[in-house]
């Protein structure tokens, strides 16, 4: 028994070379195109992992940011609050107002669209309203200090020893949040 080229083609006799040439080139043919398609989402697969590790590592650094801020925040009030007296004159006051609204600024432009897990959003959202209230309260102060200052000065520091400690808590749990995101992203 011979075997010859036509027989292995489809492994069935009869073809001649002209035809068994065609159905090579057309098994050629789609077998390429399916590896084509399976390379194109492969990579596909690689780039989205990639946008996806990165969006992660911009998240975790988002929130390390909004972490020290938080902690930065506590640091401004705590400052105001130990200069803090009826007595206390303008300069010194809008001096540390300042420093408070820089903080809401940056914790405002951080850009946390990709943020949605409750343990990062509520401390964010409480640093901020935090920080909003202590801004409110040392601006009233500052408002009146030549009508009531001893109202104000007591609305300020109530504010501020509220927020101190609270601030330090959102600071601790934003900080241990993004050090447990960046370790899931390198592991």
């Amino acid at each position: 028994m011979t075997y010859s080229i036509t027989q292995s083609c489809l492994l069935i006799p009869g073809p001649s070379v002209s035809e068994c040439a065609s159905w090579v080139q057309a098994w050629g043919s789609i077998l390429a195109i399916v590896g084509a398609a399976f390379v194109a989402r492969h990579a596909h697969n690689l780039q989205t992992a990639a946008k996806r590790k990165d969006e992660a590592e911009n998240g975790a650094k988002a929130i390390e940011i909004a972490g020290q801020l938080a902690a930065g925040g506590a640091q401004a009030i705590q400052k105001l609050f130990d200069i803090a007296s009826p007595t206390t004159n303008w300069g010194d006051i809008a001096k540390g107002l300042s420093e408070l609204r820089a903080l809401e600024t940056k914790l405002k432009d951080l850009g946390l669209a990709g943020v949605s897990k409750y343990e990062t959003i509520e401390p964010l959202v409480v640093t901020h309203a935090i920080i909003n209230t202590a801004i409110e309260g040392a601006e009233a102060w500052m408002a009146s200090l030549e009508v009531r200052p001893s109202s104000a000065y007591r609305y300020f520091t109530v504010c501020a020893e509220n927020s101190v400690p609270q601030l330090t808590e959102r600071s601790k749990t934003l900080l241990n949040f993004a050090k447990e995101a960046k370790g899931m992203i390198k592991g």
